[in-house]
């Protein structure tokens, strides 16, 4: 499932998450089976494809966060795809 996010960081901010109920990255590694692992992974490059946005025109940033220290808010898996504009630099 994929939506744009209601508060958005750039111009396209889409949230892609899992039908199943994950927790975070690691549970989803953990847990999902093979296909889901695999769909869900090529499900973020069709969303790029559809916004225009994709490795072949202009790029795009996947983030995903992970537990208190690495910002997670919802405790459901889901990664945030950036694009449509400059990104900048990693946060180091």
């Amino acid at each position: 499932m994929s939506f744009y996010d209601i508060n958005p960081k750039k111009k396209y901010h889409i949230l892609v998450i899992p039908k199943g109920e994950y927790i975070d990255l690691d549970h989803f590694n953990a847990e999902a089976s093979e296909t889901e692992i695999i769909e869900f992974s090529k499900s973020i490059t069709h969303v790029t494809k559809i916004l225009k946005i994709s490795s072949t025109e202009d790029g795009y940033r996947v983030l995903t966060n992970i537990g208190e220290n690495g910002g997670q808010e919802v405790p459901h898996l889901h990664y945030h795809i950036f694009g449509g504009e400059k990104i900048g630099k990693m946060v180091i």
